[in-house]
């Protein structure tokens, strides 16, 4: 039934193309079956990232909470043990400058996902990469613009 609600349309919209992506990212997967949600993600690293937690009077924080929104900051403080401060890669985790993340293969919803979700392996041999927690909407949005612009910088596009 066709809207003339610009919000919903909107929402339609995101939503329509989040089921796609989501579809894509599991037909590249070359696994049909569903992830088994009482499987834990592995990674190949022996270090993991350390964010500081917020403390609380009541009770530790079960979830790291992550600070700012400089999205270089935030990458730096979530993303680069395993993806490199130069998002060159490490032994833990690819580099985000290859073709494969442009923006024409990974979509910016893919990162989402993948923080949000966790991601099975497809493409490297790393392992799964587990959900990042502790980070919001907004400063998952920050990182991926920040690894857009350093990767327009090495001309991918």
């Amino acid at each position: 039934m066709p809207t003339s609600n610009p919000r919903r349309l909107r929402r339609a919209c995101l939503a329509a193309l989040a089921a796609a992506v989501l579809a894509l990212v599991v037909a590249c997967t070359g696994d049909e079956r569903a992830p088994d949600p009482t499987e834990t993600p592995t990674v190949a690293a022996t270090t993991e990232a350390t964010p500081t937690p917020t403390p609380t009077s009541t009770s530790p924080p079960t979830v790291p909470r992550f600070s700012g929104t400089d999205g270089r900051a935030l990458y730096g403080q979530a993303c680069a043990v395993c993806h490199g401060q130069a998002l060159e890669g490490t032994n833990a985790g690819p580099t985000f400058l290859n073709r494969i993340y442009a923006p024409g293969h990974h979509a910016d919803i893919s990162f989402i996902f993948a923080v949000e979700r966790g991601v099975r392996a497809h493409h490297w041999d790393f392992g799964n990469m587990a959900p990042v927690e502790g980070l919001e909407h907004e400063q998952v949005l920050a990182i991926i613009a920040f690894i857009r612009e350093q990767q327009r910088a090495a001309g991918i596009e």
